[in-house]
């Protein structure tokens, strides 16, 4: 499975507005993704974020395809589930757009 997790300023009122609207954009293009939604840092990611998973083949290939085109100015990072978090947030980890700094130390 890959995560995609599309970044936000949480503290920015039209940036949040922008990631809903983006977040109902995803969910009626493709019902089938589940999305989680933080408001706030979590984790390694040092701002708000929502998290598209993708668990099929098929589903990364026409998502992976659609987000670069469609992501706003959002940064964007597109990461495989190995059971090496480490690994996947970094060597495996792809970013589209500004790459942001993630707390490597909590992985």
């Amino acid at each position: 499975s890959y995560d995609v997790h599309v970044y936000f300023f949480q503290t920015d009122q039209a940036q949040l507005r922008q990631a809903r609207e983006l977040q109902d954009e995803i969910r009626g293009k493709f019902p089938q993704f589940k999305i989680k939604v933080w408001d706030k840092p979590i984790g390694p990611h040092g701002i708000g974020n929502f998290e598209v998973n993708l668990m099929k083949h098929e589903d990364f290939v026409e998502f992976v395809t659609w987000i670069p085109l469609n992501r706003r100015n959002f940064s964007v990072l597109i990461h495989p589930n190995t059971g090496n978090p480490l690994r996947d947030h970094t060597a495996h980890a792809m970013w589209i757009g500004e790459k942001q700094v993630l707390n490597l130390s909590v992985l």
